[in-house]
C-alpha cells in the first residue's frame, strides 16, 4: 500500500523533471505551468495555462509467481489546460514524450520514497474548448504506471 496517491507521486516527478512548476499558493499567477494533483483551480489570479494530474482506473494483473506480490498498474490522467491551442498542444506533446522516457525514477514526498518503475502511455486526446466563457483548450494524456514504495 502507498501513503500517497499515484497522481501525487507522478505530479512530483513531473515537477522534478521540469514539465511544470510547484504551484504558488500565495500568488498563483506568478507560476508558469503550475502542476496540481487531484484538483484544478480556476478563478481570479489562477493562470490559464496549467497542468493537473488525476488518479484513474488501474489494472490488477494478479500475483507474481515467484514473489506472490500483487502486480498492479496504477491509472493516471494528465490534464493540460491552455489559453492558446498551439502552446497547449506543444506542452501536451512534451509531457507525452517525457512520460515515455520515465524508467526507474525515485520520488520523495515527505519521509516516503517511491520508485516509478515504468510508464505506459495509453492515449493523448484533445478535448476541445472548455465549457463556458474562457475558451481555453484542454488535452488529456492517459496511462498506467508501475510503482514501488521504497
Amino acid at each position: 500500500l502507498y501513503l500517497h496517491s499515484p497522481a501525487r507521486i507522478l505530479s512530483k516527478l513531473l515537477i522534478a523533471l521540469n514539465a511544470g512548476a510547484e504551484p504558488n499558493q500565495t500568488t498563483p499567477s506568478l507560476v508558469t505551468w503550475p502542476i496540481y494533483w487531484d484538483n484544478e483551480p480556476d478563478g481570479s489570479g489562477v493562470p490559464a495555462n496549467l497542468i493537473s494530474v488525476y488518479d484513474t482506473q488501474g489494472i490488477d494483473k494478479g500475483r507474481e509467481m515467484v514473489t506472490n506480490e500483487r502486480a498492479t498498474y496504477e491509472g493516471f490522467q494528465v490534464r493540460v489546460r491552455a489559453s492558446d491551442k498551439e502552446q497547449g498542444y506543444a506542452k501536451t506533446q512534451a509531457i507525452a514524450v517525457l512520460l515515455d522516457q520515465i524508467y526507474q525514477r525515485t520520488v520523495s514526498i515527505g519521509t516516503s520514497s517511491y520508485t516509478i518503475q515504468s510508464v505506459m502511455r495509453t492515449s493523448m486526446t484533445p478535448q476541445g474548448r472548455e465549457v463556458g466563457q474562457t475558451g481555453r483548450r484542454v488535452w488529456f494524456v492517459n496511462g498506467l504506471i508501475t510503482l514501488r514504495m521504497d
